[in-house]
Order: structure tokens, then sequence, then C-alpha cells
């Protein structure tokens, strides 16, 4: 099925019925307990993206936002408010831990407290290609989902997010650490690729870190049972297809059936809509499919 895209002035003219609308202002597509669920800012209960799979779908991507962050007027010079721009998530710090966070002389003490001092995980992913990343431990599947990885292993684990990041910042001269998330086409071979390079990884932890990496005397094929399977939506999509279509952007509109959700991304036979990219931005989804969440997932 060919899909369609015409201006916002057109938006009244077509006569397809679509009886489940959402509109609003978006905040993020989220995965908890292998659930995808789209946000949007000033509505408790999220969209279920598991009852969009083989419905219709119409998105239309308005102008107008708010703060990313946030939900609150948006400082015109960038995407979010004044605000959350000068406090913790949006700071070079959690960013850049690395190489920004002054864990000693941290000036978000509150935030160090709840988000930082806690353990996190090094770990890599299988996209289009092998990645690395850090994030809290007890954060790890929900993380490696929202990232969209079709696979992931944990490498490292660290007592808080500046020693995690300097990890991460010496392992990404050998593997990237920022990924586009757009819709892509797997790595051949992804728990292959994952084992031979978890084995290799070893040797790029700092020599005075070297006890925060997990996989010391391990045999290939027990790191292999360590690989994890991410979840997603769509097992029968064309990877190469998908990938090929029109990402949706700001003023446009357009309809087609949804054939899958991987991380930010559902994708549809004609078109993609990343949700990453629209944080803030006011959206209408009509859709042939009921919006509502499971009873017992409305809430989480």
């Amino acid at each position: 099925m060919n899909g369609y895209q015409v201006g916002l002035n057109s938006f009244e003219n077509s006569t397809e019925n679509f009886p489940f609308r959402r509109e609003g202002y978006l905040d993020h597509l989220t995965w908890h307990s292998g659930r995808p669920a789209l946000r949007f800012f000033g509505f408790g209960d999220p969209v279920n993206c598991d009852a969009l799979i083989g419905e219709e779908i119409r998105v239309t991507v308005h102008d107008d936002r708010v703060c990313s962050s946030c939900g609150d007027d948006v400082d015109p010079d960038r995407d979010v408010c004044w605000d959350c721009a000068d406090s913790p998530p949006m700071t070079p710090c959690i960013w850049s831990p690395g190489t920004e966070c002054s864990w000693g002389d941290c000036p978000y003490p509150e935030y160090k407290r709840d988000a930082c001092a806690h353990t996190f995980v090094v770990y890599l992913v299988a996209k289009d290609t092998i990645k690395v990343g850090i994030t809290r431990a007890d954060r790890r599947q929900a993380r490696w989902a929202e990232q969209g990885a079709t696979h992931a292993i944990i490498i490292g684990e660290c007592h808080n997010r500046k020693v995690a990041g300097i990890v991460e910042m010496c392992l990404a001269e050998e593997y990237p650490s920022k990924a586009d998330s757009s819709w892509y086409v797997p790595v051949d071979d992804p728990v292959g690729s994952l084992v031979e390079a978890a084995d290799e990884a070893g040797q790029y932890f700092p020599d005075r870190l070297d006890g925060c990496y997990t996989l010391h005397d391990m045999s290939a094929a027990e790191t292999r049972k360590r690989v994890v399977s991410v979840p997603d939506r769509g097992n029968q999509v064309n990877d190469e297809v998908v990938a090929g279509n029109s990402e949706l952007s700001k003023g446009d509109r357009q309809r087609g059936r949804v054939v899958g959700v991987r991380g930010s991304v559902i994708a549809t036979e004609s078109f993609t809509f990343n949700a990453n990219l629209h944080a803030g931005t006011r959206v209408t989804l009509e859709t042939t499919g009921d919006l509502a969440m499971p009873k017992e997932d409305s809430n989480t």
C-alpha cells in the first residue's frame, strides 16, 4: 500500500474513517516490561503501540512545540526551557560523564544521589553496528529496548555514573557511543558479533578499572550465554524496505499500515515516525485500532 503526504492545510479534506485519535505534545516512546508505549505530555495514559501493529494510522506533525523535557513553554533558541537546559539530565555532566562530571564537587547533589550514585553497567548492543553504552543497572532492559537494539551484552559493572563514563569513553575509540535512532538493517550475525566484540573489549578498559570488566577468563560459549535478545515488534518487517522509507518531518502528514515498532520508531509500509526526533512537538495520531493500554499497564 502506498502512503500519501499532503500539507497541513489539507488536513480536513480526507474522508477516511479513523475512529481513535490522540493529539497533544509528544513526550517519548518508552518501553516498560517489553511493551512499547507512546507518551504525551498532559495525558496520564500512554498510547498502546502494540495495538497499532497491523492497523492503519495517520500522523500529523505540527509546527508548534513545548520543552521536550518537561512540557513547559520552550526557549525559542533551544528544544528545552531555560530551567531544564541548566539542570540534569540536560547538562554536559550527564551526557559526557567521563570528561564533564565533577563527582567530588557535584553542583547537583540531590540528582547525584538519586540518579548517579548507583551501580551502572557498561554494555555493547547490536544495531547496524556494534555500539557501546552505559546505563543504570536496574534500567538496562528498558534502555536497550528504547535504543532499538536487537541484542545486548553487559561487559562491565561500575559503582557510579562517572566511572562508567570513563570506561565508555575509552571503549568509544573502538566502538561508537552515538547511534542513529532511525530504522536500520541489523548487523549480520548479531550474537556472534557481540561475542567477538565483548571478548576484545577487555583490553580497552583502563588499567586502573580493569576490575570493572565482567568477562575475565570466560570462554566464547560462556559469553554467548550472556547475550540478551531485545524485544521489538514486527518480526516480519523487511528491514531494507522500511529503512529506505521516508521519515516524517515537521509539517508532514501521512498515512499507512503499521508493520513494526523498534526503539523510538513506528514503522509503516510507506513511512516511519521517529518519536525521538519529535519530542515536545504537537502531534496528531489517528488510527483504526484502540489506543488504550491494557488496564494493568496503564499507569506504568
